[in-house]
């Protein structure tokens, strides 16, 4: 098999590190993935295989409220983080929401980023130190504090 040599800058693999959840996986899982993803081609990728398997039958109504159950809590992660980004956005200065938007609101911020202090400020009194955990761990969460902060970033710039 013919292999390639990619240059990725340090900068963008550490922002890579920073959203893989599987530590396990390794540069060229890594890679392959993305291009996959990225081309729509299949191939034999760990998700793939699982996905294959044969499932064994399960009664209907415990899968249905397994989803129901599982779909409140989503939305109520949702609705959490969507409160949580208009309290921060409440408190970010015109520069601050601006570079969010120009970033494409990438969460959660290096520690090295205004916004990490920012987020500390507002979330820490009443979510802990588990505010940085759940942006890393939730995606609705993430997603309800990127919409928010996205929402006000149009209502403002128009």
């Amino acid at each position: 098999m013919a292999k390639r040599s990619v240059y990725i800058p340090d900068r963008l693999w550490a922002e890579i590190q920073g959203q893989v959840r599987d530590l396990n996986l390794g540069v060229s899982e890594i890679i392959q993935t993305a291009l996959r993803q990225a081309f729509g081609v299949s191939g034999s990728a760990p998700e793939a295989q699982v996905a294959s398997r044969p499932r064994p039958p399960v009664d209907d109504d415990r899968l249905a409220s397994i989803r129901h159950r599982l779909q409140e809590e989503a939305r109520h992660s949702y609705e959490d983080g969507y409160r949580a980004g208009t309290e921060v956005a409440a408190r970010m200065a015109w520069p601050d929401l601006a570079r969010g938007a120009r970033a494409g609101w990438r969460l959660p911020p290096r520690p090295t980023d205004p916004l990490s202090s920012l987020l500390e400020e507002v979330l820490g009194p009443t979510m802990g130190e588990e505010w940085r955990s759940r942006l890393e761990a939730d995606p609705m969460f993430l997603d309800g504090m990127t919409d928010a902060l996205g929402d006000i970033w149009r209502d403002v710039t128009g």
